[in-house]
């Protein structure tokens, strides 16, 4: 019985934070803590990061066709680690896979800002994050140079390290300056990588998942912050087509991680947090996400 009313109130929570959510994306912002600061601001930046270009997806791309659905891919020489169900679990071997996917982000911005995230492959040439991970959302100022750290313990033991080009597409540029519901229900951006990184790393399956999907997993949410990789575990639920809220814990500097199942599919991206609301939201991978990606190259 005490399971159930646990259970029960945490479905509650997440009702009313995204009803929260829906009714503020209309009328305000109040919903949305500005005072959080939006990434974790990093100091010894390497200064040898891979340089690219972002686009905004504007206007509509149409869609190919293709299945909606794409599998993961473990290397061969892999390790691969069985995935527990504890709260807010310091990952010991982040070269394994599936944690082996997630990137440790380095950012420089053109605006001299700087500062630590999280991404992931989802494909051999192809890493998801957010669009705040790669445009500064106070200035609206794209990303001057990008490292991405694989199985990363330190700088100098990791699994992979790249520093090659980049060409990326996002969501949003933060047009209004700063990280409101309309910037946060389009926080979403790829990477085409100019090497199969993801061969190495191996990368996460995705699902563009309906509503009744996402209600029904559970679902693990991983990111770096302090240069350690965490995860845990938590419920979902859409508050609209494109953004989900999450009761798993999540800080500055897991944004742009994923959220996924324990067949490796991810669907959604970490993107916020509210201390207030104590709710944390997801975007999800959508159709438009994927279309755009086989676009600009995904394989």
């Amino acid at each position: 019985m005490k399971k159930l009313i646990s259970l029960l109130l945490v479905v509650t929570c997440l009702l009313a934070a995204c009803s929260a959510y829906a009714e503020t994306s209309k009328y305000d912002y109040s919903a949305i803590d500005e005072s959080m600061p939006v990434n974790q601001p990093a100091e010894d930046v390497e200064d040898e990061g891979g340089e690219g270009t972002i686009e905004v997806a504007e206007g509509s791309v149409e869609p190919t066709g293709d299945a909606i659905s794409v599998e993961g891919f473990i290397p061969d020489d892999a390790d691969k680690v069985i995935i527990g169900s504890d709260d807010r679990i310091t990952v010991t071997k982040p070269g394994q896979y599936p944690f082996s996917t997630i990137a440790y982000m380095e950012v420089t911005g053109k605006c001299g800002d700087q500062w630590v995230c999280t991404g992931f492959m989802v494909g051999k040439n192809c890493l998801l994050t957010a669009a705040h991970c790669m445009i500064c959302p106070n200035h609206g100022e794209w990303a001057k140079k990008a490292t991405f750290y694989f199985g990363f313990k330190s700088k100098s033991n990791c699994l992979y390290k790249y520093t090659g080009g980049w060409f990326g597409r996002a969501g949003t540029n933060f047009p209004n300056h700063k990280y409101d519901s309309e910037a946060l229900s389009n926080d979403w951006c790829y990477l085409i990588l100019d090497k199969n990184v993801g061969e190495k790393t191996g990368w996460l399956g995705f699902n563009c998942a309906s509503d009744s999907q996402i209600r029904s997993h559970t679902y693990m949410v991983a990111g770096y912050r302090d240069y350690k990789l965490k995860y845990c575990w938590g419920g979902a639920e859409p508050c609209d087509s494109k953004v989900i809220g999450f009761t798993a814990d999540d800080q500055p500097g897991n944004s742009g991680g994923p959220i996924f199942m324990t067949d490796n599919q991810a669907e959604a991206i970490i993107i916020a947090e509210n201390e207030v609301r104590q709710i944390n939201w997801g975007r999800r991978i959508t159709p438009d996400i994927w279309s755009w990606m086989q676009k600009d190259g995904y394989k």
